[in-house]
């Protein structure tokens, strides 16, 4: 049964914690209390509503790091995670981050999706293709600082609360056979998957197949908002 961890930021009069549930059977038997200044010191064994104490297990430890991490990012850049959270629709996280292999001065490299082929229109005016409309509104309504060098590639700079440059292309080929996956950068979930190179412009839409694959997942099913977990 999943539990519901809930996160308290606390104050100059009360501690950072995060309680969650602890079920017996299908009944709610208690709440578990952790203090977070002190689980990051060392501490697993905390005190429940009941009187007793409970050891956390690896997993309840992780969960409770990764709500932590989460939390402490929307209070610090609530710009940067409002952009990111709107962004996840529209892109497949490439690059660093979805090999594992970000360090703390990495940007995140983002693969611009295309269209379902039912909803582009081969006589529109304009190219609507992908959805680089909606990430250049999404950009305008944050008020974000943006710089382009090629066709279908925005970059948003680094930039005051923006940690991180976010880089959105087109132009990057990912193996049709490559495996999706679901991952959390700053606590927003975003589809990811490894690509093997970068291509010209005139490839771009070479690659529409692997698009096509998992499309469904990503514009007819948006990830949940990371607020709403």
């Amino acid at each position: 049964m999943k539990r519901n961890y809930r996160y308290f930021a606390g104050d100059d009069t009360t501690r950072e914690t995060v309680d969650f549930d602890l079920y017996k059977g299908s009944q709610d038997e208690t709440t578990c209390v952790v203090d977070v200044p002190t689980l990051m010191k060392g501490r697993r064994v905390f005190p429940c509503g009941n009187g007793d104490d409970h050891m956390l297990t690896n997993y309840q430890e992780a969960e409770i790091y990764r709500l932590v991490r989460a939390k402490r990012n929307e209070l610090v850049f609530p710009k940067f995670i409002g952009f990111l959270r709107d962004l996840a629709p529209y892109v497949v996280v490439v690059g660093t981050y979805a090999r594992n292999e970000a360090n703390l001065d990495s940007g995140i490299q983002c693969y611009l999706r295309c269209r379902p082929r039912a909803e582009v229109d081969p006589e529109a005016a304009v190219n609507n293709g992908t959805y680089m409309p909606e990430v250049l509104e999404l950009i305008d309504q944050y008020g974000l600082e943006s710089s382009s060098i090629v066709g279908g590639y925005i970059a948003v700079n680094c930039q005051e609360g923006i940690p991180r440059m976010v880089e959105i292309s087109s132009h990057h080929r990912i193996p049709y056979n490559e495996s999706v996956f679901e991952q959390e950068i700053f606590g927003v979930p975003f589809l990811c998957a490894r690509d093997d190179r970068t291509v010209s412009a005139s490839e771009c839409y070479e690659y529409m197949e692997w698009d096509d694959a998992v499309s469904d997942v990503v514009i007819k099913n948006p990830l949940p908002k990371y607020a709403e977990a």
